[in-house]
């Protein structure tokens, strides 16, 4: 039997919790870790089977968080699931099912002497789920799993939004319930630990997450003796949709595992030595997975795939196996453990963090992804006396054929790659607008949009939110987490074209991926198919391309006037799943690309102005000698302003 990999099953209420045991084969085992308790059972189908760990997690965000954090660093799992019950909101009945496409966290936001301002965060599940989930509830492929057995008229599923909050929601006309029809309007359900439970994913990458409800109540007619009889049949209806969709799902491919197997896909009766193992401690688990699979995946040594190890940090993990070069993955942790004796041997250290090590390394500090891939694979082919080169990727045949891309592999834990780069913005004289630019980076972060618009008059302040959305993402304090970012205007020596989109995507990649991507268009084919060799390269790494001033490139339709470019913008827009967000920023709106593709384009005016606090402390900091006598503007201490 062939084992698919290992699975987190995550519950907040018992009943939760049967219903998905009940699905489990025997005998389970009981483990313990610092004292939180898992059942770890197998599901087998045929496709082979699944090892699951389950765990209840109980209520809120922030405890579905916290276990799952524990239970990814205990089992190391392909895929985590939290299966359960939520509310229905609208559209829903009792007893179907949500799948989470993606989750409001409907509680952030700012209280001032003078208003609240939402700060709504989203987050989005694992895109392969998604698409699973959406076939299994267009086909209605999953009751016959309901047990004891599939009730009449079956229930329906649903791939929608879900609002994640730490308050029961009992009343249509609650305050909560009006603000999330203003705020979350979309969402049909409502649950108390799903944004928490995909923040601990997203802090987990490659681990896939997905979160499954059943509709145990609606916002009206909540009582006790109703949730006694309905959360049973919702929960074993949630599960009997998770179930399914392991039965119907594989292990994922693009990333290699860390948890003490080889990274190549070498079966496990294959004896040859390892070339490489990678030394690490768990705080640079992300940096061992995204060096194993460079070497793995993008190098040939001899002529053949590598065989690499990633040292297994579980409990019951034993030594590495022996290999022809050890690499240490070098830090200021690393250095304090027992691993630093694995750097005296024969090894190619790698440092990834500031330190001080005493031996000859291949340092990537401060260095974005392209840059990174290339010092490591130049240093490894050094260190193996020239044996090694890079991947020379197939040649595409054409738009009919389709696209068999080498996957990008596990997100680059440094900085991105920045290509160009937006004004700066003179100190103290922006106030920022944090609501606008997290709005922003919420659509961006959308697996569904390909385009994010954001217009306003000449002044006031779209290009300074882009180099402030840039300085976020440099600095790692936005949610985005992307391997590059392209910034380009309509003015200026290389204005937005079609050939600087091109070179733009290109500059995205390692030395020699971009040396033979332009060698290939180079020649003399359509601008499209251009672009999709380039997304070929980048494999589905997640780019955000800016153009500013974009009112330069639009004709009297609000379309983009170079027919070229529009074709480019025309493919991209709609496959937001090839990993190219586009930002149009300017004055005008490209309404013509937004009628095209209307469910695709999310778009931010910024007409209103600042709010009066804001405002008012701008003009304030402006001020400094006090020629507008602001204090004495009636009311001004209840304006947000204080010296």
């Amino acid at each position: 039997m062939v084992v698919l990999g290992t699975v987190v099953i995550c519950t907040a209420l018992p009943d939760e919790y049967l219903a998905v045991r009940e699905h489990l084969e025997g005998p389970l085992v009981e483990h313990e870790e610092r004292g939180t308790l898992y059942e770890i059972g197998t599901f087998t189908t045929d496709r082979g089977s699944w090892k699951v760990a389950l765990v209840q997690t109980g209520d809120g965000n922030t405890q579905a968080g916290i276990e799952l954090e524990r239970a990814v660093g205990v089992f190391d799992p392909q895929c985590v699931l939290f299966v359960g019950v939520a509310g229905g909101r609208k559209d829903v009945v009792l007893g179907n099912v949500v799948v989470a496409d993606y989750v409001y966290d409907y509680e952030s936001g700012k209280d001032t002497a003078t208003q609240y301002s939402p700060r709504i965060k989203t987050k989005s599940p694992s895109y392969r789920l998604v698409q699973r989930a959406k076939q299994l509830a267009r086909d209605d492929a999953w009751q016959h799993r309901i047990r004891p057995a599939v009730p009449a008229p079956a229930p329906k599923a649903f791939v929608k939004p879900i609002a994640a909050g730490g308050k029961v929601v009992g009343s249509q006309k609650s305050a909560i319930a009006r603000f999330l029809q203003q705020h979350c309007g979309d969402a049909v359900a409502i649950d108390m630990e799903a944004h928490g439970f995909l923040q601990g994913a997203y802090h987990n990458a490659p681990v896939e997450a997905l979160v499954v409800r059943g509709i145990s109540d609606l916002l009206s007619g909540k009582t006790e003796i109703a949730d006694e009889h309905w959360q049973p049949i919702a929960s074993r209806h949630a599960a009997a949709f998770a179930f399914e969709l392991l039965a119907r799902s594989t292990t994922p491919t693009a990333e290699p595992r860390l948890a003490g197997r080889a990274t190549d896909k070498q079966p496990d009766t294959d004896d040859r030595p390892y070339d490489f193992v990678v030394s690490h401690v768990p705080a640079d688990h992300e940096w061992a997975g995204w060096i194993a699979w460079q070497v793995n995946q993008q190098l040939r040594l001899d002529g053949r795939q590598p065989k690499v190890f990633v040292q297994d940090w579980n409990a019951a993990a034993g030594p590495p196996p022996a290999a022809e070069r050890i690499i240490p993955v070098l830090s200021p942790d690393y250095l304090a453990s027992d691993r630093v004796q694995d750097a005296r041997q024969q090894v190619l250290s790698v440092r990834v963090k500031a330190c001080q090590p005493d031996v000859q390394f291949i340092d990537l500090v401060d260095l974005d992804a392209a840059s990174a891939a290339n010092a490591l694979l130049t240093g490894i082919n050094a260190a193996v006396d020239e044996r090694a080169e890079p991947v020379r990727k197939q040649p595409f045949e054409g738009l009919g054929r389709r696209i068999e891309a080498t996957p990008a592999g596990p997100q680059f834990p440094g900085k991105p790659v920045f290509v160009g780069e937006p004004p700066t913005v003179p100190e103290g004289w922006f106030q920022d607008r944090y609501a606008d630019i997290e709005d922003i980076e919420r659509d961006l972060g959308d697996a569904r949009t390909g385009l994010v618009m954001v217009t306003g008059v000449a002044g006031d302040g779209k290009t300074a939110m882009v180099h402030r959305l840039w300085e976020r993402i440099r600095m790692g304090t936005s949610p985005l987490r992307v391997h590059g970012l392209v910034y380009l205007s309509a003015h200026g020596f290389s204005p937005a074209s079609p050939d600087r989109v091109i070179d733009s995507l290109a500059s995205l990649l390692p030395t020699h991926e971009a040396d033979q991507l332009m060698s290939t268009v180079r020649e003399s084919m359509p601008w499209v198919e251009k672009l999709v060799y380039a997304l070929n390269a980048l494999a589905g790494r997640p780019v955000i391309v800016a153009i500013d001033a974009i009112e330069d490139l639009l004709d009297n339709d609000g379309d983009i006037a170079d027919l070229e470019l529009r074709e480019i913008v025309d493919h991209l827009v709609p496959r937001a799943e090839l990993g190219v967000r586009l930002l149009f920023v300017g004055r005008h709106t490209a309404r013509a690309v937004k009628q095209r593709f209307p469910d695709a384009t999310r778009q931010h005016k910024l007409g209103e102005g600042l709010p009066v606090g804001d405002a008012f402390a701008l003009l304030k900091a402006m001020d400094a000698d006090r020629v507008l006598n602001l204090d004495d503007v009636p009311g001004h201490d209840q304006l947000g302003y204080t010296d």
